[in-house]
């Protein structure tokens, strides 16, 4: 049998300026995308996942408990352009039992897991 597939992740936020730069500090970059007569939103695809982050204006709209993670290639050097724009480093790299891994808060408040990528070499 096979497994299934995660192949779409939808954020929603009313600061999205901020929230699309700090996924931006990441290195994600994203398109501005919109379905039919939907809203204007951006859009990446992540390893066969889509993840999209979409505006809102109602506070309530915003899920803060939402956990992200991310495998990085430069994990140490991307902790420190986050720190450089002012972004809270709420646990600084370190070694765990999935590889080194460092914890921050994107603007929302949503806590986001950055690992350093493995080498395939």
């Amino acid at each position: 049998m096979k497994t299934p597939q995660f192949r779409l992740l939808v954020i929603r936020t009313t600061e999205i300026e901020q929230v699309l730069g700090f996924y931006q500090l990441l290195g994600v970059n994203f398109i501005e995308h919109r379905h039919g007569t939907g809203p204007m939103h951006f859009a990446t695809k992540l390893d066969g996942l889509v993840f999209e982050i979409y505006p809102t204006k109602k506070p309530e709209n915003v899920d803060r408990m939402t956990r992200l993670g991310f495998a990085l290639p430069d994990l140490p050097g991307i902790v420190d352009r986050l720190r450089s724009h002012a972004i809270p480093i709420i646990e600084e790299p370190k070694p765990t039992d999935w590889g080194l891994r460092a914890i921050v808060n994107d603007p929302d408040g949503r806590v986001v897991e950055l690992y350093a990528l493995e080498s395939t070499e």
